[in-house]
Parts: structure tokens; C-alpha cells; sequence
């Protein structure tokens, strides 16, 4: 979060300073298929974490009365803030020199009287994914836990740690997991993958729903 209000801070001072276009909203020359399939996969793992956070919903207190209002605001306020990000981003960075970038929000960051080095802003980002990582392995290891209790895999993955009642046992297993493909070293790769592969979930799950309520 810190990093995209450092962005939007920034990139909003380069268009006040008279840099940026905002004829680039309107621009609808450079459509193409491929591009609206890329950021609609792009816009799926940027709301991955509120999927994750349903795991743990049972951990909350009161989880029906609570979670609900909580979920739908974050996704309302994150939804604000990557729609602001954006259109700010598009003025102020030509959408060409963004797309031809390996990191977009650097090309943002580094322009405007605000500008700041990118490796400053690279460190914020790594901060930032370091911070999502711990979180994904947690939300990953409860969906593990709910599997084993529900009998779907070993009932060794239900085992819980008895001080803190967490499941001690898919915790390790998902921290293993993830460490072994990490040392791959191919993280982008994965990264694509993992993408591609819960759109993929996604669809059958919404289409098994609907066969369900039908039969």
C-alpha cells in the first residue's frame, strides 16, 4: 500500500508540474485481445490476497458477522487505489514506455520534480513482497488444514500445534513447497503459472456451482 501511494503520490506532482497526457485515457488504438486477457490476469492476482484472507476467516471472532463488511471494504478501497494508480500512471508515463518496462511503477517513481532513484523505490517493493509472502503461506497452509480435515488429504496436515491451536503440520509442508520451487529459481515462471492456473480453477469451480444448483 505504501508503495502505490508513493506512486501516486509522485506521479500525480509530474502531471501538476505539466508533464503527462491525458489524451492517453482515451486512446483505444493500441486494443487488442491479447492485451485485455494479460490485464485481466494481472488484475486476478492483484486481488488474490482477499481470497487467501477467506481462509482464515474461521479464525476470526464471530467470522459470519464480522468478516463480510470487512472483506468488502478492502476490496472497495484497494479497487480505489489500483483504479487511481492507473489512470495516474497512464498520464503521467507514456503507456508504451510502461509496457516495454520490466517495472512500470519504477518508470512512475523516477519522473516529476518528486522523483525519487529507483533502487529507493525497488526497496519499498521489496518490502512490500516480503510482507505478501508470509501471508500467502499461511492462507495456503489453512486451505491445506481444511483439506485434510474434510478428508480430501492425509489427516496428518489437521494436526495442530496445541499452545496456539495452528495447523503446525501444513504450515511446514506449504514453507517446503514453496522453498523448493523458490530454489528453481525460475520465480517469474511460476509466478505465470500459478496465475494461469487458478483462472483455470476459478472457471470450474463457478461452473460446478452452477451445474450444482441445477441438478
Amino acid at each position: 500500500t505504501v508503495g502505490l501511494l508513493v506512486v501516486l503520490v509522485i506521479g500525480t506532482a509530474a502531471i501538476a508540474d505539466g508533464g503527462g497526457d491525458a489524451s492517453r485515457l482515451v486512446d483505444t488504438s493500441n486494443l487488442a485481445i491479447g492485451g485485455w486477457l494479460s490485464a485481466t490476469a494481472l488484475a486476478f492476482f492483484a486481488f488474490l490476497g482477499f481470497e487467501d484472507a477467506a481462509h482464515l476467516s474461521e479464525e476470526v471472532h464471530d467470522p459470519r458477522k464480522t468478516f463480510p463488511p470487512v472483506l468488502f471494504a478492502a476490496v472497495a478501497t484497494a479497487s480505489a487505489l489500483y483504479l487511481a494508480v492507473t489512470i495516474v500512471s497512464t498520464v503521467a508515463v507514456d503507456p508504451a514506455v510502461l509496457a516495454a518496462s520490466d517495472g512500470p511503477l519504477l518508470e512512475v517513481a523516477s519522473t516529476g520534480p518528486l522523483g525519487v532513484p529507483t533502487r529507493w523505490y525497488a526497496l519499498v517493493a521489496l518490502v512490500a513482497v516480503t510482507n505478501t509472502c508470509p501471508f500467502a503461506l499461511v492462507a495456503s497452509s489453512r486451505l491445506l488444514y481444511g483439506m485434510a480435515v474434510d478428508g480430501h488429504v492425509p489427516t496428518t496436515f489437521s494436526r495442530l500445534l496445541p499452545a496456539r491451536r495452528t495447523p503446525v503440520v501444513a504450515s511446514l509442508a506449504m514453507a517446503v513447497i514453496a522453498a523448493g520451487m523458490v530454489a528453481t529459481g525460475a520465480v517469474s515462471d511460476l509466478a505465470e503459472a500459478a496465475v494461469t492456473l487458478l483462472l483455470a480453477v476459478l472457471v470450474v469451480v463457478n461452473i460446478a456451482a452452477v451445474a450444482t444448483r441445477h441438478t
